[in-house]
């Protein structure tokens, strides 16, 4: 994986010449608490994404987020027989890299790669390959699919898991005098390899999403339904990679620009999954704070 690294990179920077930038530093932060897990406790994540432009015609995004779960001790009956399981905790780091091209009138490209180092033994230095094309109009509409393929080596046997999310979008409202918004509908496809507890290899889903903006305050509300295994979202930069199986969530946010170089951003979302054999539904409830400055 190391190499694919090297060579992605190489490739953007030879493809780049523009000397005029703009770079966006986003440092993040969430925590995440359950109702109706075995074990899981809660999640904290802390993260840092860029964004470096040169010129309109390309764009470097990088993010990199240290997540730490937490799992209480429980107790279980098996054969007559009780067994104890101490607390636990699980670290990971996930570093993304994202590359887009804006040469093509009105089409973006992008490739990426999102690589996954955790103490969960089944899924450390996995990784996920991603590109797409993106078909727009500024103000009037956007369409596009992206493709992932994720490989997770350290399953018996090895999981692949490849998925495709293809999506409309369009806008309302007049972007100069304001107020406006932009509505869009997507859907998703995963294919797994293999069947790993949930009986169940193909998974669809589809998501709505309706954005709010208002002068410096832009509003968005989103849901999903279906069923999500091992699912790739934020455009590849963030990563499912625990065997568990997502059936739906609902998110609201919040965002304030206060100049020309400084934003935060608050998100709320709470997410219902199941984990492997177990029929019981987990909820989740997340809390994201986000904060934005331009150089």
């Amino acid at each position: 994986m190391r190499y694919l690294w090297i060579i992605l990179f190489a490739l953007v920077t030879v493809s780049t010449a523009q000397t005029k930038s703009r770079l966006d530093i986003l440092p993040y932060t969430l925590f995440s608490s359950y109702d109706g897990a075995l074990s899981k406790n809660r999640t904290i994540v802390g993260g840092v994404y860029a964004f470096y432009g040169y010129g309109p015609e390309h764009s470097f995004e990088m993010d990199a987020a240290y997540t730490k779960i937490n799992y209480r001790g429980f107790s279980y009956l098996y054969d007559g027989v009780e067994y104890r399981q101490p607390g636990s905790s699980l670290n990971q780091t996930d570093i993304s890299f994202n590359y887009t091209n804006y040469q093509l009138t009105d089409l973006r490209l992008n490739l990426g790669m999102h690589g996954i180092f955790t103490d969960d033994a089944l899924t450390d230095k996995s990784y996920v390959l991603f590109a797409g094309i993106n078909r727009y109009r500024d103000q009037y509409y956007e369409t596009g699919v992206n493709v992932y393929y994720s490989l997770y080596e350290n399953y018996v046997p090895s999981l692949n898991v490849i998925q495709t999310d293809a999506w409309f979008g369009f806008y309302l409202g007049n972007y100069f005098t304001g107020p406006w918004f932009y509505s869009e509908l997507r859907g998703t496809y995963i294919r797994l390899s293999e069947e790993i507890g949930f009986a169940q290899t193909q998974l669809p889903s589809v998501q709505y999403s309706l954005s709010y903006f208002s002068g410096n305050w832009t509003a968005k509300a989103e849901w999903w339904t279906g069923y999500r295994i091992f699912a790739v979202t934020g455009k590849g930069f963030v990563v499912y990679n625990l065997a568990e199986k997502h059936l739906n969530a609902f998110s609201l946010s919040l965002r304030r620009v206060w100049n020309a170089k400084i934003s935060a951003e608050f998100k709320w979302s709470r997410e219902l999954f199941k984990e492997p054999f177990r029929g019981e539904i987990v909820k989740a409830m997340n809390y994201t704070m986000v904060f934005g400055y331009t150089f």
